[in-house]
């Protein structure tokens, strides 16, 4: 039969949708506008009401699943039919592991995508029994080669897994702007402000290099995550004064005039599940340096985009280091613009031809290799 007399393949999608906004629920929103037009897609939002965690969480959590299992029922005689799981960490991966039995039961080609790093940098039984569940069933989407290779060691039942870094998802910027010619430097934190994504840490380095003399502005953009964040944040800016610029969350194109107008996007995230931030992704794509911890993918071939520091370093040391060099030489900075954004380019390029591989497969467009 011909590609025009055949159905569309059917596609159930589970997984977090914003609200509210964090990167895996971003990702499986822009992965399923990918898929629309090219396959029936049903789809299952299991975004919590709110970022904190409560009883209501749970349930929301238990019911969501339950609507996935009752819509993989519904279409299981569906003759082309795949299911794609956004696959976070913790106690979650436990339902994701019920949908991949089922959906294997049920004959189902399934698709699981991974978004955290918890369950690689420490054992998981639930992700050993998913991927015992799903050995040749199931396709595991890593973000980049280094969570692929976790994945394959301390998970050894993982047969089939491809690489589709988030950078796929992310619009270079027309042009890089060149360093305005001022003195000093204006470095840049953004996203759900909170203490695991290192928002003490980068206070601290605006108070050592201050320390030093050196002119410099942290501008501060997102939302704090607790009360405590919060009045963090307040002192800082008591403290502070205007080197401290704090804004509100920023989405569009105000984050992109966010990252154009920064010197250095700093992210020393010590957060458990980081894995491929977004928002790192979104400062390369602006041409900006990054100043960075290496957790998760960080420590996969983004040398060339900033300063990425071990885990085990003095960060704020280190940054600080760093941030100074550039700042002794503007020239430097403009030259490290360009390279970033000519790396973001080629990052962009290799992640989006396997994304179009993928979504051919997910689709059963194209047979899985």
């Amino acid at each position: 039969m011909s590609d025009q007399g055949r159905a569309l393949s059917l596609v159930v999608v589970v997984g977090p949708f914003p609200p509210p906004t964090h990167g895996a629920a971003i990702i499986t929103q822009r992965l399923t506008q990918r898929l629309k037009g090219r396959a029936a897609i049903v789809v299952v939002d299991t975004s919590p009401a709110s970022h904190r965690r409560t009883v209501g969480t749970h349930a929301r959590r238990f019911v969501c699943h339950a609507q996935a299992v009752v819509a993989l029922a519904r279409h299981a005689r569906r003759a082309r039919r795949s299911l794609y799981v956004a696959c976070p960490g913790g106690r979650a991966i436990w339902y994701v592991t019920t949908l991949v039995a089922i959906g294997r039961a049920l004959g189902y080609q399934t698709f699981v995508h991974h978004h955290s790093f918890s369950y690689l940098d420490r054992g998981s039984r639930a992700m050993a029994l998913l991927t015992r569940l799903g050995s040749r069933s199931v396709t595991h989407v890593s973000l980049c080669t280094r969570m692929e290779g976790e994945l394959r060691k301390r998970y050894p039942k993982v047969e089939n897994a491809v690489v589709c870094s988030n950078a796929a998802f992310v619009t270079p910027l027309p042009a890089v702007a060149q360093r305005p010619n001022r003195s000093g430097l204006v470095l840049g934190h953004l996203g759900n402000l909170t203490f695991e994504k290192g928002l003490e840490e980068v206070l601290e380095l605006l108070r050592t290099l201050r320390g030093t003399g050196l002119p410099v502005t942290l501008r501060l953009a997102g939302e704090p995550m607790s009360p405590d964040v919060a009045a963090t944040v307040r002192a800082a800016q008591r403290e502070l004064g205007s080197a401290l610029v704090v804004e509100g969350p920023a989405t569009g194109a105000e984050k992109d005039r966010f990252f154009s107008s920064i010197d250095l996007f700093v992210l020393p995230s010590r957060y458990v599940h980081e894995a491929e931030p977004l928002v790192v992704l979104e400062a390369l794509a602006a041409g900006t340096p990054i100043v960075a911890i290496g957790r998760g993918c960080l420590a996969d071939g983004f040398s060339g985009a900033g300063r990425i520091t071990d885990t085990s370093e003095d960060f704020v040391r280190i940054a600080a280091q760093y941030c100074r060099s550039l700042a002794e030489d503007g020239r430097g900075l403009d030259d490290q613009r360009r390279a970033v954004s000519a790396g973001f380019r080629r990052r962009r390029g290799a992640a989006e031809k396997a994304l179009s591989d993928l979504v051919a497969v997910i689709t059963a467009e194209r047979e899985r290799e």
